[in-house]
């Protein structure tokens, strides 16, 4: 007798209640596609960073898999990158002074390690904004650690192709600096555009770093 095959995650929306859960997978996933525990950072800092312009200016193309009532996967997208990266440091200032002032955590090597690593790759991200042009829109997908290889990336991933198609855009972009980013990217389409480098941080070398897009 054979087992019923398990059924595909469902997807849906993000709800505010979810940011707790998105909050953590982010951090279990931050560092080249690992948990950020072994560095030391703080946790909220990180999530803020990579989260917080998406959960608060484009909500409506944030996507989670479900699990039973258990966020264990997210994207992240956008369909205008240029307006977002206009806003985006308006919408982290104050939760950076917070962060390094009120709460000090200016004077920790790991908040340190972190800020070097932004400043140094502002200048590769500049590059590949530039390249991206043609491709506006963007995304970010992150799975749980042990739901990943379930599908459910997949998934995310077709929310946001479609969602993207309807809004009349004409491509997305990504960048991945996770050793298997590429080969799951190019499986909807995505196709290398520029390679750089990733600045060292907390004691790994710089990684290959890949932009990729397709167009709709």
């Amino acid at each position: 007798m054979t087992s019923s095959p398990t059924p595909p995650l469902p997807i849906r929306l993000f709800r505010s209640e979810d940011e707790p859960a998105l909050r953590r997978i982010c951090y279990q996933t931050a560092w080249f596609g690992s948990s950020m525990e072994a560095t030391g950072a703080d946790e909220c800092l990180v999530s803020d960073l990579l989260l917080l312009p998406y959960l608060r200016y484009t909500p409506e193309t944030v996507w989670v898999a479900d699990h039973g009532g258990q966020v264990v996967g997210y994207l992240t997208g956008c369909l205008d990158t240029v307006r977002l990266d206009r806003l985006r440091p308006w919408i982290l200032a104050p939760r950076l002074f917070r962060h390094l002032v009120l709460r000090r955590r200016l004077v920790q090597p790991p908040t340190r390690a972190l800020l070097r690593y932004g400043l140094q790759s502002r200048f590769v991200h500049r590059e590949f904004q530039r390249e991206a042009t043609p491709w506006p829109a963007h995304l970010h997908l992150n799975i749980a650690p042990a739901h990943q290889g379930t599908g459910a990336g997949g998934r995310l991933m077709r929310h946001f192709l479609q969602k993207a198609k309807n809004a009349g855009s004409a491509g997305i972009h990504v960048t991945t600096s996770s050793p298997h980013g590429p080969s799951f990217f190019e499986h909807y389409g995505f196709q290398p555009v520029l390679e750089r480098k990733t600045p060292a941080l907390f004691g790994r070398p710089p990684q290959p770093w890949l932009l990729m897009a397709v167009s709709l």
